[in-house]
Formats: C-alpha cells, structure tokens, sequence
C-alpha cells in the first residue's frame, strides 16, 4: 500500500477476464479489513436471484462467463474454475445491470464492492 493511503487495495488481474485494457479495474474499500469475497459472492447471488436471474456454474474453456437470455430466462454464467473475487465481480456488474441497486438496502461492504467493481455504463 502506498505510504499515506487510508484504503486496502485490491486489483482484478486480467486472468482471461476480458478486461484488457478496456477496463481493468482497480477495486479501493474505505476500511482497512479484509473482504470476504466468498461472503459477499454469496450475497450477490442471492441479490441476483431475488431479482430474476438464473446463477450457473459451468466449466467454461475461454470465457468468462456472462449473463444471457434463454427462452425468457435470464441467466448469468458463471467459469467453476474462477477465484471468489471474479466470480464477485461479474456478479456485481450483472447485478447493476439488472437490478436498481439505489432502491434496495445492501449492506455497506457489498453496496461498496458493487460500485467499485463496476465498469461504466457506456462500456457495457
């Protein structure tokens, strides 16, 4: 951590994420403790259930997974062979784009992880 920051830092390595260069995010918590993103996948999967989306774990060979539509059904895939924290963070974004997320209470850590694991809009 740099000298003076009051933030844990936390970097999405591009391991076949698809963000190179495009957006590669760079994830900053306000609060010195360590996320646990096994806790907060689950609750993001809970989110995203509540708000109509179908979760599957599927052994994916190059993609990373992504959400999807089949017969009316949204579901988001999801790669079994991710680490916790890129399964989060594609929850996260699916989970912005599905779901408004200002009209329902989330606990902070995971309101925070969203925000910050989230690309723009415009590049969605």
């Amino acid at each position: 951590m740099q000298a003076g920051a009051s933030a844990a830092h936390f970097a999405l390595t591009d391991y076949g994420t698809g963000y190179q260069g495009r957006c590669h995010p760079l994830i900053f918590f306000s609060s010195l403790y360590v996320m646990n993103f096994d806790t907060i996948l689950e609750e993001l999967i809970s989110l995203l259930a509540a708000g109509g989306v179908k979760v599957r774990w599927e052994p994916l060979e190059e993609s990373r997974g992504g959400l999807c539509r089949i017969g009316g059904a949204s579901i988001l895939f999801l790669d079994t062979h991710a680490d916790p924290l890129q399964s989060a963070a594609l929850c996260a974004q699916t989970l912005r784009r599905v779901v408004d997320i200002s009209a329902i209470y989330l606990r902070p850590n995971v309101r925070e992880f969203i925000e910050a694991a989230g690309c723009t809009d415009a590049e969605e």
